[in-house]
Parts: C-alpha cells; structure tokens; sequence
C-alpha cells in the first residue's frame, strides 16, 4: 500500500473569538481547525458543503459546536516544535 505523505493545507484566519484558523483539504476531506491557545485537530470525513456553510456561517464558532464537535472522527496534530 502506498501511504500518501501529508500535504500542506493553506489556512485562513477566520473571525472567532472561538477558532483562530481553518483548512479545508478537499482531496481527503479534512477539515483542520486551529484554536487560539495553538492546538490544531483534524477532522475527517467532512464534506465540501459542510465546509462552506461554516465558512458562510455568521457564527462560525456556533457552527463548529452545532455541526462539528463530536459529529466527526478527529485527532490532535502534534506541533513540531513542541518537541
């Protein structure tokens, strides 16, 4: 089996006193969050409208409560350099 390497995702800021940055990776459908006090997690299986209704969304951090947190399998990503 082939393992792809990761590629790098391109986040935006977005205005959320909630989340501080987002990518979308439409290719594997994650969505990486980024939160103010510096923890990224990734969340899987997200689709493409999903994203865009949250991006769209007024309250983007209502939207993460509401259709994201707990909806979706995700994990923490290690920070390089907190190694």
């Amino acid at each position: 089996s082939s393992r792809r390497r990761k590629r790098p995702v391109k986040f935006a800021k977005v205005k959320s006193s909630m989340l501080s940055e987002v990518a979308y990776d439409s290719a594997e459908r994650r969505l990486h969050i980024r939160f103010p006090n510096g923890k990224e997690y990734v969340y899987s299986d997200v689709s493409p409208s999903v994203h865009a209704d949250m991006i769209a969304a007024e309250s983007i951090g209502a939207f993460f409560s509401r259709h994201i947190r707990g909806k979706f399998t995700h994990s923490m990503v290690e920070q390089e350099s907190a190694k």
